[in-house]
């Protein structure tokens, strides 16, 4: 049978796929999935709390309530400038509290030299000062904030309020749809064996 070549296969030969069943599973694989509307919505609560949590820990350092929009409360530097010297006394020698632009962005630069020198914060953590002043990058300036709340109780000689390391993070599991919790130690299946 050398020589021979193989038969060809006809169109009707080929199983075809059945339609009904290719519309079930694009439909289950639909449901199983998170809608973009839904992680919009998951991302929105955290970074309200994340909000909540950056401003009442400077609250709670200054002892000054933060009123109004955080980004409005925040603006002049005053209360952040504030915080660096309850937790680091005299460590920002000058905090002004003129309306005018160029000092309330000194202020905000102050507080992010402190973030960096005293606090080791990060570069990929702290934000420039027209994040700020503009309010373009809210998230860039409560994330750190609350790097500067978690640095805080590594400070020599502070005992006041700070923000835990620890606790569970919320991560988004999208091969399944669900929100899982997560903490130390613990292995996320994603559908695998174990």
């Amino acid at each position: 049978m050398e020589g021979v070549p193989p038969p060809m296969l006809q169109e009707s030969d080929v199983e075809q796929p059945d339609e009904a069943c290719d519309t079930a599973s694009i439909a289950l694989a639909s449901s199983a999935q998170l809608s973009e509307a839904d992680i919009a919505a998951q991302n929105a609560r955290a970074q309200s709390d994340t909000t909540a949590q950056a401003r009442q820990w400077i609250a709670d350092v200054t002892g000054m309530p933060v009123e109004g929009e955080l980004g409005d409360a925040l603006k002049s530097g005053v209360l952040l400038c504030s915080c660096v010297n309850k937790i680091k006394p005299g460590h920002i020698k000058k905090i002004s509290s003129s309306p005018m632009p160029f000092p309330q962005r000194e202020n905000i630069k102050a507080w992010t030299d402190a973030a960096r020198d005293v606090f080791g914060v990060p570069d990929r953590e702290n934000f420039e000062p027209g994040d700020l002043f503009e309010q373009t990058n809210m998230k860039q300036v409560i994330t750190c904030i609350l790097s500067v709340g978690r640095a805080s109780g590594s400070i020599p000689g502070y005992s006041g309020p700070t923000i835990a390391n620890a606790g569970p993070k919320t991560k988004v599991d999208r091969s399944k749809g669900k929100v899982s919790q997560l903490g130390i130690g613990l292995k996320l299946n994603l559908g695998g064996p174990p």
